[in-house]
């Protein structure tokens, strides 16, 4: 126990040290443009950044239209309401805990708090991995069949990148032998407890194992969540009135998403950088940081509004009284 506390503050030291140690370089070099870039704030264009605001929500309710069909898949039969209560939450801790998935960790324990099923961490980690391979394959094929060689080398690169990870991902997900392989090392390598608790979990993430209805709603509302996120983005680009095509969005919002997984706090400077090097083939150093400033102030008011709303909501339920969960 005393091992693996000192590994989660070690970790979330590496995450603070990645992000300050990011945002001081670009600070730095960058010491030349500052000015403009909190000139361009300044003319931010407030109803098309309430606009994004509203289309941001549009995200958070898809996703956990998703996850809520998993859950009810297993029987599981928590409220869309309160899943999407739960969402909103993730995103408030999201900015307070150096990781993007410590939201996701806090939601999973929670839902597990309320139906007292242990597979109910997998459904989550399995909904979390859905909407990105979801994310990353719909970019990636749009992308490929709109003409690649239109783009910059370094989004060239990305796309195929993506496109191969893609691929690896959906074998692992979808391949039965792959699944059975993991159970055999689980079961034979691991503690008889903690493998059977593992196997609930995992066997919960198994996508070949849920009827194909399932999987193709699942993947509209990775759809509509994707749409979401792109028009947020670009929403937000207009509000600051930067000439960036709606293309670059749909590239750039699965690397964005991607980066919320690296070793910073919640992708602070991991997330500054990428704006530098992709987004600059089309505008300056200054909108780009501008951008990305306030691209990551959306987040924040988003998870603000989201902890607010999910403490309004306590309000109006008494707590797990008030489901009626169907056990298998």
């Amino acid at each position: 126990m005393q091992k693996h506390t000192k590994f989660k503050a070690y970790g979330g030291f590496l995450r603070v040290v990645v992000s300050l140690s990011l945002l001081s370089a670009i600070a730095f070099v960058f010491r030349g443009t500052l000015s403009a870039v909190f000139s361009c704030l300044q003319n931010v264009s407030l109803p098309l950044f309430l606009a994004s605001l509203a289309v941001f929500s549009g995200v958070v309710a898809c996703n956990a239209r998703r996850l809520t069909l998993f859950l009810h898949f297993h029987s599981i039969n928590i409220s869309y309401i309160q899943v999407f209560s739960f969402n909103l939450l993730a995103l408030f801790v999201n900015i307070f805990v150096p990781s993007s998935i410590s939201g996701d960790a806090v939601k999973a324990y929670r839902i597990h708090q309320m139906s007292g099923r242990q597979e109910v961490y997998g459904l989550v980690i399995l909904d979390r991995f859905f909407g990105l391979l979801c994310l990353v394959a719909l970019s990636s094929t749009i992308l490929l069949f709109s003409g690649v060689a239109d783009f910059p080398g370094n989004i060239r690169l990305t796309i195929f990148v993506l496109a191969a990870m893609t691929s690896f991902s959906v074998i692992v997900l979808l391949h039965p032998g792959i699944a059975r392989a993991i159970d055999r090392f689980q079961s034979s390598k691991i503690p008889r407890h903690f493998s059977m608790q593992l196997s609930i979990i995992y066997t919960a993430m198994q996508l070949h194992r849920y009827p194909g209805k399932i999987v193709l709603k699942a993947f509209c509302f990775s759809l509509g969540a994707q749409c979401f996120y792109i028009l947020n983005y670009y929403l937000i680009s207009k509000s600051l009135d930067l000439d960036l095509p709606l293309t670059f969005f749909v590239f750039f919002v699965p690397i964005n998403v991607l980066l919320g997984l690296a070793p910073s706090m919640n992708g602070l400077g991991v997330r500054e950088a990428a704006y530098l090097f992709y987004a600059t083939t089309y505008i300056g150093p200054d909108e780009a940081l501008a951008l990305s400033l306030l691209s990551t102030f959306t987040l924040i008011l988003a998870g603000c509004l989201g902890g607010v709303a999910n403490v309004v909501s306590k309000n109006h339920w008494s707590g797990a009284d008030k489901v009626k969960f169907q056990l298998k």
